[in-house]
This record gives C-alpha cells, structure tokens and sequence, in this order.
C-alpha cells in the first residue's frame, strides 16, 4: 500500500510514505527490543549486515531468508538519520513473540500509522493511508474500472483493508479466521491452488 508502480516501466503512479521523522521514530521504538528490522527505501529494504548473519535468530525460514537477501541493501545503522529519506514501510522480525502484542501498543502512540502483519513473527508498520485497500481503489479509479469489479486475494491480515475494499474480497483457506471474515468468498489454500479455484468458481477462468 506504500506505493502504486507501474512495473514495466518503474514508474511511481501513487505513494504514501512514513516521513523520515516518523521513521526515527519507529526505529528508536523498535531497536529496544531483540528484533530485525528493514525500512523500505525507493522500492528496496535496508538492513545491517549483523541481522543479515543471524536471521534464524529471529525465526526467518531458509525460504524467507533467500528472499530477504534479495530484496534488502546493507547499509549502516545510521543510514536513515544521514540521508534523511522517507520510508514506504518498516518491516520487523521479533526473535521473542511474546513482545509482539506490546510492540505493537508501543508503536501506536506514534501518531499516523498503520500497523499489521503478514507472518506470525513480523510487524509492518506504513503510514496511516498507506494501506492495500486503499492502494486498490485508487488504482481502480485510476484504470476507470468500477470499484465492484475488482477482485482482491488475501492471506494476511496486512490483506485485511484489501478484501474490503475490493468488489470481490477472497480469503485463502490457510487465513487467519479474521482475514477470512473480512472476506465474501473463502477458496482453498495457497498449496491447493486457491487463486485458479476461485477464479474457476466466479467463472473468470
């Protein structure tokens, strides 16, 4: 929900950002606690090479961690204060998950955030409007397609604001039972090919 690009081209068609004040913010926040944490930067993480060599610390699968070294930069820790960049999103791993709850409380008193999470051990923290569903309807409107003709897939509860938005909001049966709530229709599981079944049963495909 951070940005709407246009693929082919790398093009920023929309975005909504953390400022670099509200990122320090969060980062004050987080580095109290034994976590891993990834700002987004201009499309790409940013990270210290000492999470990069302890990642099973923090519960990351060797799938994961083979993304994670794809997607994220090393740079110092004090990168953010020395280039004073904004943020999509900060992406946090706990390596404790009992500090998951009291996390999140603690970073709700920063004003203009949105926060939610996508795995059982992370935390995404975006500004306030920068969520998926919001991110949905403005690339609809953008396109002209109605907003009833839209159709969202969703796992997570970072998915949440998405599937109700969406004309169609489909829940994977591996969801969370809240994810699947906020949805009108629950397919199978992503290993049992969800997307292909639900687009099968509203006749799509």
């Amino acid at each position: 929900g951070g940005a709407v690009v246009d693929l082919e081209t790398g093009r920023r068609l929309s975005q909504c950002v953390l400022s670099n004040e509200q990122a320090l913010q969060i980062l004050d926040i987080v580095r109290q606690y034994h976590v891993m944490y990834d700002p987004y930067v201009q499309g790409r993480g940013i990270t210290q090479s000492s999470f990069f060599e302890h990642m099973e610390e923090f519960g990351i699968s060797p799938a994961v961690q083979k993304l994670v070294r794809a997607t994220r930069d090393v740079v110092p820790d004090q990168y953010m204060v020395e280039t004073k960049n904004c943020a999509e999103k900060i992406n946090v791993f706990l390596a404790d998950l009992s500090d998951k709850e009291s996390l999140r409380e603690e970073l709700s008193s920063v004003e203009g955030l949105a926060i939610s999470s996508s795995m059982y051990n992370n935390l995404e923290i975006n500004a306030e409007a920068a969520t998926k569903g919001n991110a949905l309807l403005w690339l609809a409107d953008h396109l002209g397609i109605p907003r009833e003709e839209t159709m969202a897939f969703g796992d997570g509860e970072n998915d949440i604001s998405m599937l109700k938005a969406a004309g169609t909001g489909v829940a994977m049966g591996n969801a969370a039972e809240d994810v699947m709530s906020a949805a009108g229709y629950v397919t199978t599981s992503v290993d049992e090919n969800g997307v292909y079944n639900a687009l099968k049963h509203f006749n799509i495909i």
